[in-house]
């Protein structure tokens, strides 16, 4: 956390919501009585003193400011409470505005070495890839069969495997090649998921 005045300063919001395993107009009842003791006692601190604060925020270059019961600008509840499959419930925001410092230093990835192009068919989609080991480096000669269907094919020198004639859906691939161990994976065939890479260990 900051321990400086040019840290930035971010809102981190909860949401705060009541369930009760009461039924009808009880339920309903207990948590709004609930909610509203906890919005009660919410607004009794506008702000968090440092004395407060423990693990990573002791460090707080500054006492944090709260708001309740105000939904942030991005927010849509509405889509929360679908994500979840259930009915919305009754809840508001608590938003807590800390510091963090900006980070200093950026992570570098490896150079690209090389640049793979793939092509997708939509009127004769295929299941392929390649099957590579844990370096990068394509294997030959890999033996590739679904479980589901039993069909089975083997890697070409480039390592690339091609599955034809199959329905789009879920197919368990089970992958074998001497020297690596045994590969089960789940692969989902679909219009916009034709390409799998496979990866081997030693």
């Amino acid at each position: 956390m900051a321990t400086s005045s040019s840290a930035n300063r971010r809102p981190c919001a909860s949401l705060v919501t009541a369930w009760s395993q009461k039924t009808g107009g009880a339920k309903t009842e207990e948590e709004h009585r609930l909610l509203g003791q906890a919005l009660r006692w919410f607004s009794r601190f506008p702000v968090i003193q440092l004395v407060h604060l423990t693990a990573g925020l002791k460090d707080q270059p500054y006492a944090l400011p709260t708001l309740v019961a105000q939904m942030p600008g991005d927010a849509n509840l509405g889509q929360f409470w679908s994500a979840l499959g259930i009915a919305p419930r009754p809840s508001f925001y608590l938003t807590v505005t800390i510091a963090m410092l900006p980070l200093d230093e950026t992570n570098v990835g490896p150079p690209v070495q090389t640049l793979r192009t793939e092509f997708m068919s939509v009127l004769a989609p295929q299941l392929t890839g390649l099957v590579k080991d844990q370096q990068g480096k394509a294997l030959a000669a890999a033996q590739i069969r679904i479980s589901e269907t039993g069909q089975s094919v083997t890697t070409d020198a480039s390592g690339r495997y091609v599955m034809v004639g199959l329905a789009f859906g879920t197919y368990t691939f089970v992958v074998q090649m001497a020297g690596f161990q045994p590969l089960q994976q789940a692969i989902q065939f679909q219009a916009d998921r034709q390409l799998h890479d496979l990866i081997l260990s030693p």
